[in-house]
This record gives structure tokens, C-alpha cells and sequence, in this order.
């Protein structure tokens, strides 16, 4: 050794290629089996020189120091410990710590028994103590330290990285190094898994052995990854929840193949009318490769029903007089909505009528109002002043004209006139109280059928009558 490394006390380390006096760390020290199947003959080599350690009274410590490692990588320290417990107490102890390999001593007369190793080279390095006292000795001991460089983060490697209960999957990494140690205790470089759940992974790369038989390796790169686990298979059953009885439902799967209805193979969407509450089984296959069943509650909801009442006065009628206001109500326990024929959505509607009209609402169900049912009545718009009309008029007898018949309303106005067969008006009023005397430019007309036409409007509303009356002679 050059006399930088002497004075600066080294760490020394390893090749790729002399593990045979490493001693691994073992997860267990009482699993050699591997190693001693594996290297039978370094198996045997490391148990001779474990004999002669035990009953050397000198031996080289590396547990419990804070750089305790006989593997560390280019730059680190090594403090290594010169053990002299069953030698006993010395009067002038004495420490001279050597190069195996060189034959050339770094320290001489030591008076503590740690030494601190560095070193910038990677290599195998064979370390020896001697221990004195009172210039006499009372034992020796050697051992590798190996320094590396260490290895470049792995990548890792998941195959699925998603998987369902029960199932494998497959972790490994590609990064630079020849050791592996998982925390699942494989020590290769794949390594198959069937997580229960889902389960985070790390593991160690190293050019030497992680898990071994005595000795502690801190040089190494770490990587880690999570293999998620469901619970079942991962696709959707998309659709509503109720419907209306008999109507056609759309259910569709979404993220699955293979799919099966209620057992019985089928496409991605299924229609089906639904008359009662139901529940659907989908199975079905998702990305993952994992197979599942869900199951979709379809409740049917039914329509709603009603009737509807009519108030005149505040009394309950079908009929109204021209002129006056009808309330219309719905009687329904069953209906979230209302939707009038006037496009009101109230209960009832109240308006003032001028002909004969059929009212209806529409009733549905739900947040949607697809649930409909359609309820109405015939609603009787009626002139209560009872205008009548004759059948017939003698043309110069006794009604002397011819006309409505009944009371006259000051606040209403009125339209009375007749026609001919071809159409031609051959008379016209708008005095409630005068007729036609059977006459059209001063002429008596000929005898036959003629039309009339007679209106009364009131306020806003109108009434409309029309006839026929036999013209005699």
C-alpha cells in the first residue's frame, strides 16, 4: 500500500470475484442451506475459518459500529474493531493492523483497537490484526472487505401490475447488478407473487450477496413499486335505477367482456321492457383479466294516477255559464309533477271559459317525470241566458220577424244574421230586440231553408249559435 492509504486509514474494497471469505448476512444465520448446496466448497472453506475465529482469542468486530460493513462502495468509510474479550485485560495493548495481500502494515503499535477504513478503488482487500501485549502476542485475525460501486437504480418491472384477488403476478428489476433481495426474502432477480392485497414492494441490487452468512453488505441500490389488488373484477353496469312499469330499459356495460346476463351470454348493452322490481347478475371480464359479477336493482315505479274535479261557484259541476270562471283540480296521491294543457304545473288551474273545451294534466313520477299518465273532462260551456231560436217563419203571419228569443243583457253585445242557401246574407243585426221580417231588398225571399247565425260576446268571451229555420208562405 502507497503511503497516502496508510496515513489516511482506508476502507477497503471488493472485486466482483472473491466472495469466498464473505460470511453472509443471513435473513436467519441457520439458513445456509442455499449457500452450502450452491458453493460446497467455500461452504467448507468458510466453516474452518469460523472454527479457527471462535478459537482465536483475537477477532476482527464489524457489527454494532456505525459503519459496520465488510461491503461498502467506492468513497465509504469501514470502522472495524480489534475484539480481545477473551484474552482479558492487558497492561499495555498494542494494535498493528496489515495489507494481507502486500504484507505491509498500515498502523503499527495502535493503541486503540478501531480502525477507519477508506479507500477510492474497488477491489478485494484482505485485512489482518495483530494484538500485543507488552510486546508479546496474544492473537491475530483476517478478513475480505470488498468495495464496489454501486449499482444504478433498478427499474422495476410488474407484470400485471394490476391484479385481482387470488391472482399472480410477476416483479423484477433490469437494473445493473447480480444480487437481489426482495422483501419478500426471494433473492433472485423475478420473483412471482399472489398479493391478498394491494402490497408495496421494495428490494435491494448489489454486485455482491445482500443475504448472506455473517457479514453486512451497504453497498446497494433500492427500488420499490406497488402491485395493486381488487376485490373483484373492475367494469360498470351502467344504467337507471327504476324505470316505468312496462317501459323499455337500457342497461350497458362499460370496461368488460365476456358478458353474461343473469347467466345467459349477451352484447354490451341489453334492453328489456320491466314490469316488476328486478335484479340484474353481469358477469363479465375486465382489462385485468379478472372475472367478477355485479349485480344492478332496477325497481319499477308505477304510473301514477288521478282524477280531476270541477268547481263552478265553489261547487262541484261539469258545465259553466258563458262568462263565468271554473276551477279545476287534481286528486292525486301518486303524482310529483303536474303539467297542465294551459302549461301550468300547479295543482289546479282556474280560468273563464268561451266554448265547450276538454281540460287535461299530465301526472308523472320521479326526479325525471318520465312516468306519465294523462287524466281529463269534458268541460260544457253554456249560454245561461237561454236564447232560443223557432224552427220555422211565416213569411207576413203572425210573428211578424224572426229571431232570438229571450232576455236581453245590456253588458253583452250582439250579432244575429241569416243566409241564403248559396251563402248570400240576406239579413243582419246587432240589436238584440230586432228580426228579420223575411225580406232582402224589400222583397219578399222564396220559401226554403235558410241559415242563421247568432252570437253574444261578453267581456273577452264569445258564445256562437247556429240554425236552421224553414221559410213557409
Amino acid at each position: 500500500m502507497n503511503k497516502l492509504l496508510r496515513k489516511t486509514g482506508i476502507l477497503l474494497f471488493l472485486t466482483a470475484f472473491g466472495l469466498s471469505a464473505l460470511k453472509a448476512v443471513a435473513v436467519a444465520p441457520s439458513e445456509p442451506d442455499w449457500f452450502r448446496k450452491a458453493f460446497p466448497e467455500k461452504f467448507a472453506e468458510e466453516q474452518r475459518k469460523n472454527a479457527a475465529k471462535a478459537a482465536s482469542r483475537v477477532n476482527i468486530q464489524y457489527e454494532g459500529h456505525r459503519y459496520a460493513s465488510l461491503v461498502v462502495c467506492v468513497g465509504e468509510n469501514c470502522l472495524v474493531k480489534a475484539d480481545h474479550t477473551r484474552y482479558g485485560a492487558g497492561t499495555a495493548m498494542r494494535y498493528s493492523w496489515w495489507d494481507v495481500d502486500g504484507g505491509t502494515p498500515f498502523i503499527e503499535d495502535q493503541t486503540t483497537p478501531d480502525y477507519n477504513l477508506y479507500y477510492a478503488k474497488e477491489g478485494r482487500y484482505g485485512l489482518c490484526v495483530v494484538v500485543t501485549d507488552q510486546g508479546n502476542e496474544i492473537g491475530r485475525d483476517t478478513v475480505d472487505v470488498y468495495v464496489g460501486t454501486r449499482p444504478v437504480a433498478a427499474t422495476y418491472t410488474v407484470i400485471p401490475d394490476t391484479v385481482c384477488y387470488g391472482m399472480e403476478a410477476t416483479i423484477g428489476t433490469e437494473g445493473q447488478g447480480r444480487h437481489w433481495a426482495w422483501s419478500t426474502g426471494g433473492t433472485t432477480q423475478y420473483i412471482n407473487i399472489r398479493p391478498s392485497k394491494t402490497t408495496y414492494y421494495p428490494f435491494r441490487l448489489s454486485d455482491y450477496p445482500i443475504v448472506e452468512m455473517g457479514y453486512k453488505n451497504l453497498c446497494y441500490a433500492e427500488d420499490s413499486s406497488w402491485v395493486k389488488v381488487f376485490d373483484s373484477a373492475q367494469f360498470s353496469v351502467i344504467g337507471p335505477d327504476g324505470i316505468c312499469e312496462g317501459s323499455t330499459i337500457e342497461l350497458r356495460v362499460e370496461g368488460g367482456t365476456e358478458i353474461l346476463w343473469n347467466g345467459q351470454a349477451g352484447s354490451h348493452v341489453n334492453r328489456f321492457p320491466v314490469y316488476h322490481d328486478t335484479v340484474m347478475q353481469v358477469t363479465a371480464t375486465d382489462r385485468y383479466n379478472c372475472r367478477g359479477k355485479q349485480s344492478k336493482e332496477i325497481g319499477m315505479i308505477a304510473s301514477p294516477d288521478g282524477e280531476l274535479r270541477v268547481y263552478v261557484d265553489d261547487e262541484p259541476g261539469e258545465s259553466v255559464c258563458l262568462g263565468k270562471k271554473v276551477r279545476i283540480e287534481v286528486l292525486s296521491d301518486m303524482a310529483d309533477h303536474f303539467r297542465w294543457f294551459t302549461r301550468d304545473t300547479t295543482t289546479y288551474i282556474e280560468l273563464m271559459p268561451k266554448t265547450d273545451f276538454r281540460a287535461y294534466c299530465d301526472l308523472s313520477v320521479g326526479a325525471s317525470g318520465d312516468c306519465k299518465t294523462r287524466i281529463e273532462t269534458d268541460i260544457k260551456v253554456e249560454n245561461c241566458n237561454r236564447v232560443y231560436f223557432a224552427s220555422g217563419f211565416v213569411l207576413d203571419g203572425f210573428s211578424k220577424t224572426f229571431g232570438p228569443i229571450g232576455v236581453e243583457d245590456t253588458a253583452r253585445q250582439y250579432y244575429f244574421a241569416v243566409f241564403s242557401r248559396n251563402g248570400e246574407m240576406v239579413y243582419s243585426t246587432h240589436e238584440f230586440s230586432q228580426g228579420w221580417d223575411g225580406r232582402f231588398k224589400g222583397q219578399w225571399v222564396l220559401p226554403g231553408v235558410y241559415a242563421y247565425i247568432f252570437k253574444e260576446t261578453y267581456d273577452q268571451f264569445e258564445w256562437t249559435y247556429r240554425g236552421t229555420v224553414s221559410v213557409i208562405r
